[in-house]
């Protein structure tokens, strides 16, 4: 009943999912339903246990609770009463059967049990079946706690359920959504979904079209590479055979230049053979004469053909010397080929055609077209040693570094006074630049020596060129500064290798100076370094194995010699081992970088230390440059391992520092450096390119 005072709309009020909401007040759809909740749970609990004795076949009599299919599944003791496997382990766990048996909690009957254990007892097949189809049922009824197993009846559209309800949900929970019947729900996705499909058709259409498409491009593709590189291989063929056609016809003319360069040779030989014939005769004949001219009638005779013995002595010199002085009798002339450098070759080659993708054709079917990246003049590197690397493209008008080898810059106690003074090649007067804005580096297979500038990285001027005249060089390694008396600015000494020669020129203006060669004492001279306390010269010999000592520019105008005792040999050191590099420390003490090994010598030549420096596996060991810093530190380049070693002054090892690569920062031989110690900068020629390392690399 309601009581007095109670709205008859909270008697009708229901919670559903923790919400109050207002059931519809028709009274008999609310009797509908609960009529039909007692129903069913009359039939299935009440009805069935307490009046008729009976309990659920889908539940166990012992726990209660419904079958399973797999640890709840039902199994059948041999008096036909059913129990779920759960119980029947736990009675065997508790050991309240006899060994090998099991009592039925029922009937008290004894079942025995199979070898495998109570699994192994039937399963009642009759339950499974009641089981599934019970699950059938359900999935038809609404799982809504509250909506007393109501049938799904209808499907809400809402995006955010697009799911099955029944009627009180459609009245309830759902009551503001997009709720359709289920045939009407059934025929609107249907629809949707095959529109969507036929969206998803007309999609495969083109994509098939445009597959059709691609394949269609790869066959013309195909036949068109072919056709490109037969053009190609066409072009080059030719430029092959004018190539050998202009081989044949240089040889041809070396041939016919030497072969008449011979014949005159040949009948030079003769004619001088002729005319040293008639001379020998002419003073064997005169000769005769006068000794043949003993007594006062012979005198006397004599007296009388002296005139025609003047005469054809006269007669006989004229012509020997008119024939000397001749023309014919000249040195034969050399034979050289003049042409085009290699880098002027390679950019004509670079300028006879490329390869590139016609307009229409994607170019990810064709794959994008590399472009060479030109590097920067300066790269800035985030590795913690590395500072900066110069190169590989130093500038466009003077090109990129060949093979740099040799390093070198302007000392600093060198740099006062007149040393001071511009460089002719600066680039404006409001920028001049100085010797110590310098990095002079030797390119071996350009054969010249390239300035930078050692804050920017750009190319200011070259020195020398290839050839064995004076101020030309062939293939130069080594270089060192000096001053002279003489001059009034800083001279760079080169080691002229192929030439077997160390030359000088003017740092200010690059002007060829002077030059000094000894063919016993200079064979391939590779290293070279100045004393700047006498101006002594040290030169590394890599075939003789030697180092020679040579005496300088003068420091002093007073001191006698001067100009004409430039290079004059002082001592030779042996024992060397194919000395690559040379350098001094503040001692005096030289510093030779062999192959394999570093030798330290007093300033009496005589040797102190020897640094044996071994490989791995993978590398050999193979020594080139050396150079100190400020506090004696012996730097060493390993081409062979593509590392830079660092000794103490003493000796002893410190670091090695590069790794192999082609990277920015990474060793590919290196082969010279140098320390700046105005700021301590570490400069290493490296492959085709110049890196520089922190000053705190190695402290």
């Amino acid at each position: 009943v309601a009581k007095s005072g109670v709205n008859k709309k909270q008697w009708y009020q229901r919670r559903v999912r923790g919400k109050l909401i207002d059931i519809p007040k028709t009274r008999s759809l609310y009797l509908f339903g609960l009529l039909h909740y007692l129903t069913s749970f009359a039939l299935t609990n009440v009805y069935s246990k307490h009046f008729l004795g009976m309990s659920s076949p889908l539940v166990c009599d012992l726990c209660s609770l419904s079958y399973g299919l797999v640890e709840k599944a039902p199994k059948i003791l041999n008096c036909g009463d059913t129990f779920c496997l759960l119980c029947l382990a736990k009675i065997i766990q508790d050991g309240a059967t006899p060994d090998g048996n099991i009592t039925c909690r029922i009937c008290a009957k004894v079942t025995s049990l199979p070898a495998e254990g109570v699994t192994a007892l039937p399963t009642n097949n009759v339950v499974i079946k009641l089981l599934k189809q019970k699950q059938e049922e359900e999935n038809i009824l609404c799982a809504e706690p509250d909506h007393l197993a109501q049938k799904l009846t209808s499907f809400c559209s809402s995006p955010e359920c697009m799911k099955l309800i029944c009627i009180v949900c459609s009245m309830t929970i759902h009551k503001d959504h997009d709720v359709k019947t289920i045939d009407k729900a059934f025929e609107y996705h249907r629809e949707l979904i095959l529109s969507q499909v036929q969206t998803l058709k007309g999609i495969l259409v083109q994509v098939d079209q445009k597959a059709e498409n691609v394949n269609s491009q790869i066959s013309p593709l195909k036949l068109e590479k072919e056709n490109t590189e037969k053009r190609i291989r066409d072009r080059f063929n030719k430029i092959k055979d004018w190539v050998s056609r202009r081989e044949t016809m240089l040889l041809e003319s070396l041939n016919n230049s030497a072969q008449k360069i011979s014949e005159g040779l040949v009948s030079s030989q003769q004619m001088l053979g002729t005319l040293s014939s008639s001379t020998k005769h002419t003073i064997e004949s005169i000769e005769s004469q006068l000794n043949n001219n003993s007594g006062p009638a012979a005198q006397l005779e004599f007296l009388k053909s002296t005139k025609n013995y003047t005469t054809n002595l006269n007669f006989s010199l004229e012509t020997s010397l008119q024939n000397i002085k001749n023309e014919d009798w000249k040195i034969a002339p050399t034979l050289t080929f003049e042409g085009y450098d290699e880098a002027t070759i390679i950019s004509f080659l670079a300028s006879v055609g490329k390869v590139v993708a016609k307009s229409g054709v994607n170019k990810k079917q064709c794959g994008e077209e590399r472009k060479l990246r030109v590097v920067e003049d300066i790269i800035l590197l985030e590795n913690q040693n590395t500072k900066r690397v110069y190169g590989p493209e130093l500038s466009d008008r003077f090109g990129r570094l060949s093979h740099p080898t040799h390093i070198q810059i302007a000392p600093k106690e060198l740099l006062n006074g007149s040393a001071r003074s511009e460089l002719k090649y600066s680039p404006s007067k409001q920028a001049p630049l100085f010797p110590s804005d310098l990095i002079l580096i030797s390119d071996s297979i350009k054969h010249h020596i390239v300035l930078i500038e050692k804050n920017s990285g750009k190319t200011v001027s070259f020195i020398g060129k290839f050839g064995d005249q004076a101020g030309e060089l062939n293939d130069p390694q080594g270089l060192a500064i000096t001053k002279s008396a003489i001059h009034s600015n800083l001279l760079l000494l080169v080691a002229d290798s192929n030439n077997n020669r160390v030359q000088a020129f003017d740092l200010r203006t690059g002007d060829y100076v002077n030059q000094f060669n000894a063919p016993k004492f200079i064979k391939a001279p590779v290293g070279i370094c100045v004393n700047h306390q006498n101006n002594n010269i040290f030169v590394a010999n890599s075939l003789l194995n030697t180092v020679t000592v040579h005496s300088g520019f003068p420091l002093d105008l007073n001191v006698s010699g001067g100009y004409k005792d430039f290079g004059t040999r002082l001592s030779v050191i042996g024992g060397m081992n194919i000395p690559r590099c040379v350098a001094l420390n503040s001692k005096g003490h030289l510093i030779v970088a062999n192959e394999q090994k570093i030798d330290i010598f007093d300033t009496n030549h005589k040797l102190l230390i020897t640094l044996s420096v071994r490989g791995n596996n993978n590398n050999k060991v193979l020594l080139e440059g050396v150079c100190v810093d400020k506090q004696d530190n012996i730097l060493v380049c390993d081409s062979g391992a593509h590392k830079v070693l660092f000794f103490d002054k003493e000796g002893n090892f410190i670091i090695a520092v590069g790794k192999e690569g082609n990277e920015f920062d990474s060793m590919n031989s290196p082969t010279g450096l140098v320390v700046d110690n105005e700021n301590g900068d570490i400069f290493v020629s490296n492959g085709d390119r110049i890196i520089v390392f922190k000053p705190n690399l190695y402290k």
